[in-house]
């Protein structure tokens, strides 16, 4: 079974009269990259900043590396690098020269760690450019820079891919896929946006209001999803129910995107020439048809109950 990493049991943080974590339990093994993913406000930065230490339970235990307590965890973070908001640097000193003020600061002796994590996080032909010339992306790695610089075990990153354009967010996927396989960094990862997430995750951990909803590997997610045919027709309907009725099949009509919804075991043969023969002797216009699976998204939207996650 593989180590556990961090882990949080019961745990409660309370503001005000109100519960931003009610009865926490989760748990990021060696090796994961877990997506954390909840709506803005639904507690994914309170639970990480407990992790961290900026924060402390009200009631309930956290572990890191199997480490309790104040003196355990102080530890135990030794181990730890984590981005929770973006680092204050300087905007006229350059990468280079803001990570060398970062090393000297925090102690660490060797100089040429500036140099190799620079090179980790792609930055490294940009290390004379001042930080004030950085674009959003450019920032975001300069910050997991700092954070691999006493060479980390554990890396808690939240919110990372916000705000960043299509380029900058692969770039991002990319790094935290090569972190995590080349050098074996077990990474905890706070979105909202799903679609990425589910292009590196290996376990997802659900919460909304202050709860985990629900943990899961990305095969048991994969185990989940639904295939389906997606088809645009006239008087659409009306389609739907003859192909529920005389074909049998588990065929919805959604009249926001007037579109049928036709849903399939996974690995179904799908009968789409059957559909659209069936259509076009009942006399209906084929305007599409597509075939497609539930996303990371469509999932969370389901366990929230119907909801959207802005």
């Amino acid at each position: 079974m593989a180590e556990v990493i961090a882990k949080a049991t019961d745990v409660e943080v309370i503001y005000g009269d109100k519960p931003a974590l009610d009865k926490i339990n989760m748990s990021v093994k060696k090796g994961d990259i877990y997506a954390l993913i909840g709506k803005n406000g639904a507690g994914k930065t309170t639970l990480l900043r407990l992790f961290t230490g900026q924060n402390a339970p009200d009631y309930g235990s956290i572990e890191l590396f199997g480490k309790k307590g104040t003196h355990g965890l102080n530890e135990a973070r030794k181990r730890t690098g984590a981005i929770i908001e973006t680092p204050a640097f300087y905007p006229f000193f350059s990468a280079e020269r803001n990570l060398e003020y970062y090393r000297i600061q925090r102690g660490i002796d060797d100089p040429s760690i500036v140099e190799t994590v620079l090179k980790e996080t792609g930055l490294y032909e940009a290390k004379d450019k001042k930080f004030k010339n950085f674009s959003l992306g450019m920032k975001q790695r300069l910050g997991i820079a700092l954070s691999l610089m006493h060479d980390p075990e554990f890396l808690i990153l939240d919110e990372p891919i916000n705000g960043l354009d299509p380029a900058g967010i692969v770039e991002m996927r990319k790094l935290m896929l090569r972190l995590n396989k080349e050098n074996g960094l077990t990474i905890i990862i706070s979105s909202h946006i799903l679609s990425e997430l589910a292009n590196m995750a290996t376990c997802y951990g659900f919460i909304d209001h202050g709860q985990i909803l629900q943990e899961m590997s990305a095969e048991e997610l994969e185990a989940k999803e639904k295939s389906y045919v997606k088809v645009r027709t006239s008087n659409g309907e009306k389609a739907a129910e003859y192909l529920s009725k005389e074909l049998q099949l588990d065929a919805s009509y959604n009249a926001d995107d007037d579109t049928i919804y036709i849903y399939f075991e996974n690995n179904a043969v799908y009968p789409t020439e059957k559909i659209s023969r069936f259509l076009f002797e009942k006399g209906y216009d084929l305007y599409s048809l597509e075939i497609a699976k539930t996303t990371l998204e469509d999932f969370f939207i389901e366990l929230l109950g119907g909801t959207t996650i802005e």
